[in-house]
């Protein structure tokens, strides 16, 4: 009875350390994923056939929603690859102010992030009913 508990704990132990891996390489797997597909899209935008901003008034917010999607995905995953995989936290490693920065800093983006695509799109929707009076 002894050597089974003993097995189910090794067994859960390992398949717990498993799930911490896993969630740890998706971290990172996310910041490389989102780094190269935030440029890509930050790229698109900045070429000249976007430029016209008077065309394409909802651009601007898309420039912006990019570059902070960018600051975002460093913020929730690089400490979830560091102290999945190493044991080190940025968040809880230094002082209670850059804790509390971390974690504004985090939910920030986010809602940022939120409130331009909703600026984005009542400007888009906005402009579109005014050229359809026009």
């Amino acid at each position: 009875m002894n050597t089974s508990n003993a097995t189910a704990i090794a067994y859960a132990a390992k398949s717990v350390s498993t799930y911490i891996a896993f969630y740890g390489y998706y971290c990172l797997s996310t910041v490389i994923l989102g780094t190269t597909l935030n440029l890509l899209t930050l790229f698109v935008l900045c070429r000249s056939t976007f430029r016209n901003a008077q065309g394409r008034p909802t651009i601007h917010y898309m420039r912006t929603i990019a570059v902070i999607d960018f600051l975002g995905v460093y913020g929730w995953n690089v400490d979830g690859y560091l102290s999945a995989i190493h044991g080190f936290s940025l968040t809880y490693s230094y002082s209670v102010a850059s804790c509390k920065f971390s974690f504004f800093f985090n939910f920030w983006t986010l809602q940022t992030s939120a409130w331009f695509q909703t600026h984005g799109s009542i400007d888009g929707k906005l402009s579109r009913l005014l050229l359809l009076a026009s």
